[in-house]
């Protein structure tokens, strides 16, 4: 096995989503996609400098 490399656990995965996190469809849609990443980012921010 070896040194293997593995990716963080932190990771928000959105299907079709181009690099600006538009998805196809209704804006809201992607409105709904920068709200899951926004919360994604909290989350991450508050386990890794806990107040």
């Amino acid at each position: 096995m070896g040194n293997r490399r593995r990716l963080t656990p932190h990771v928000l995965e959105v299907p079709d989503a181009h690099h600006g996190m538009l998805v196809p469809g209704p804006l809201a849609r992607s409105a709904e996609v920068l709200g899951r990443v926004c919360t994604a980012v909290e989350e991450f921010v508050q386990i890794s400098w806990p107040a």
